[in-house]
C-alpha cells in the first residue's frame, strides 16, 4: 500500500464504529454531568466568596498583570503580602492560572477573570465526569456502568460538589480530572495485545498527563502516587508483563522530567517559607477527622477540636449536598458499591474454583483494598501516623482523600469482566488490526 492508502487505513479504523462506542453517549453524558456544575453560572453562587476562590483569581489576576509587564513566568509577585512579595508560582502549581488568564484575555467586561474562572471549573468538571466514565468503561466495557461509574464520582463526597461550591478550588478539580484520565491511560496502555501505535499513543498520554498533573495540583499529584502506582501493580497481577511495567515507569519519569522546571525550584527552596504556618486554625489536620468509633484522646496537645468530629462515618443523604459541615464522610451510594464488592470477592473466595482463581477479580480487589485504606485515613485511628509522616500533613486534610476513594470505588464495577477470562479480555478491549 502506499502511504495514502495506509493513512486511509490508520483513519478508519480510529473512526470505527466498534473504537467510537464508547463516546457514543457523550449526549447523555453531558445532560447528567449538569447538576453537578450548572449553578456555577447561576447569579446567586458567588465563587469569589468561597474558601479557596478568591486566593486563585487573585493570583490569576497577578499573572495576567505579570504578562503585562513582559513577565511570562513570573515566580515572584511583588504585589502580594503588604508589598513584600511572596514567591507564588515557585511554589502553586501555575497551569491552571495560565489558562484561567489566557481565556480571560478573550472575555470581555471587567468580570473576565472572574468569567473566565467559572467557565474553567465548568470544564475541569467535565474533564472529570468524562474521565471516571472512561476508567469505568475500560475497566467493565459497558456503559451502564461507565456512567454509574461518573455520577459515584461527580455526586459523591468531596471530589466535585464541595470543590466547586466551597472551596472554589478549579485547580483541584482539573487534578482529579486528570487522575481519572491517568488512571485509564495505565490500564490501556498495559495490553500486550495492543497495535504498537495503540501502546505508544496511550505512552505519550501517561507522560503527558503526569506532568500536567505536576503543573496542575501538588496533592493530585502525591495522592496520584499512590493510587497511580497500586493500580500498576494490580494491573501486573492481572497479566504480569515487565516490558510494559518498564513502559509505564518510563512515561511517568518523562512526565515527571517534562515538569521539572516547576517542581525542581519548589523542593529546593521549601526550606525557605515557613510551611508549618499550613496547621494553623482550621488548617490543622487533627481537626478533620471523624472520631467514630475512633481514638479520640482527651489532648491532642494543641488547639480545640473542631465542633464538626462528631458523627457517623457514611452520609446519609440520598444526593450530596452542597455543602461541607467538618470532616467528608463516604457517601451513601459509594458504601452500597463497595459492600457489593466485598460481597463479590467473599462469593469468589467462598467458591475456590474457577471465579474465585480468575484474574479478572483483580481490579475488584484493588478498588475494594484502595477504598478502605483511603476511607479508615478519615478516622482518628490514623492521627499517630499523619503525626509521623509530614508528607500526610502536606495533604492538609485526610478529606482530600475522596476523590481517590471515589475512582477506587469506580473500579470495583468490573461487572462484564468477572464472567470472563484475561485472555478474552484481553482480546476484547484491544483495536483490531487494519
Amino acid at each position: 500500500m502506499d502511504l495514502s492508502q495506509r493513512l486511509f487505513v490508520r483513519a478508519a479504523s480510529i473512526v470505527s464504529p466498534n473504537r467510537l462506542v464508547p463516546f457514543a453517549p457523550l449526549g447523555v453524558l453531558l445532560a447528567l454531568s449538569l447538576p453537578a456544575w450548572i449553578r456555577l453560572f447561576d447569579p446567586t453562587v458567588n465563587v469569589w466568596r468561597e474558601y479557596d476562590g478568591a486566593n486563585h483569581m487573585v493570583r490569576t489576576y497577578l499573572l495576567s498583570r505579570a504578562w503585562d509587564r513582559g513577565e511570562w513566568f513570573p515566580r515572584w509577585s511583588p504585589e502580594q503580602y503588604g508589598g513584600y512579595g511572596y514567591p507564588t508560582l515557585n511554589f502553586y502549581a501555575p497551569l491552571v492560572y495560565v489558562l484561567v488568564a489566557a481565556l480571560a484575555r478573550v472575555l470581555p467586561g471587567d468580570t473576565a477573570i472572574y468569567d473566565a474562572y467559572v467557565v474553567a471549573s465548568a470544564g475541569f468538571a467535565l474533564v472529570l465526569f468524562a474521565g471516571t466514565y472512561a476508567l469505568g468503561y475500560v475497566v467493565s466495557r459497558h456503559k451502564p456502568v461507565a456512567v454509574l461509574a461518573a455520577c459515584l464520582v461527580a455526586y459523591g463526597p468531596y471530589a466535585l460538589i464541595p470543590n466547586l461550591y466551597v472551596f472554589g478550588s478549579a485547580p483541584h478539580v482539573a487534578g482529579l480530572g486528570l487522575m481519572a484520565w491517568l488512571l485509564v491511560a495505565l490500564h490501556e496502555g498495559w495490553s500486550p495485545s495492543a497495535q504498537p501505535w495503540w501502546r505508544r499513543g496511550w505512552w505519550w498520554a501517561t507522560a503527558a498527563i503526569v506532568g500536567l498533573l505536576m503543573l496542575t495540583h501538588g496533592v493530585s499529584a502525591v495522592l496520584s502516587v499512590v493510587i497511580g502506582g497500586g493500580w500498576v501493580v494490580a494491573l501486573f497481577v492481572r497479566r504480569p508483563d515487565w516490558r510494559a511495567f518498564v513502559r509505564v515507569v518510563a512515561a511517568g519519569v518523562v512526565g515527571v522530567s517534562l515538569s521539572a522546571f516547576f517542581w525542581i525550584p519548589s523542593v529546593l527552596d521549601a526550606h525557605l517559607v515557613q510551611t508549618e504556618r499550613l496547621q494553623l486554625g482550621a488548617l490543622n489536620f487533627r481537626n478533620w477527622f471523624t472520631i467514630w468509633p475512633g481514638y479520640h484522646p482527651d489532648n491532642w496537645g494543641e488547639q480545640a477540636r473542631s465542633e464538626f468530629v462528631q458523627g457517623i462515618p457514611i452520609d446519609v443523604h440520598l444526593g450530596y449536598p452542597h455543602m461541607s459541615t467538618g470532616p467528608s464522610r463516604l457517601g451513601l451510594w459509594q458504601a452500597v458499591v463497595l459492600v457489593a464488592a466485598i460481597a463479590y470477592l467473599g462469593r469468589a473466595w467462598l467458591k475456590r474454583g474457577r471465579e474465585a482463581n480468575n484474574s479478572a477479580t483483580v481490579p475488584v480487589t484493588f478498588g475494594v483494598g484502595m477504598a478502605l485504606f483511603l476511607w479508615v485515613q478519615q478516622f482518628d485511628w490514623a492521627i499517630p501516623l499523619w503525626e509521623r509522616f509530614t508528607i500526610l500533613q502536606l495533604i492538609q486534610m485526610p478529606s482530600r482523600m475522596f476523590g481517590p476513594l471515589a475512582f477506587a470505588v469506580a473500579i470495583t464495577l468490573d461487572r462484564k469482566s468477572t464472567r470472563l477470562n484475561s485472555s478474552h479480555v484481553s482480546e476484547s478491549r484491544m483495536p483490531s488490526s487494519a
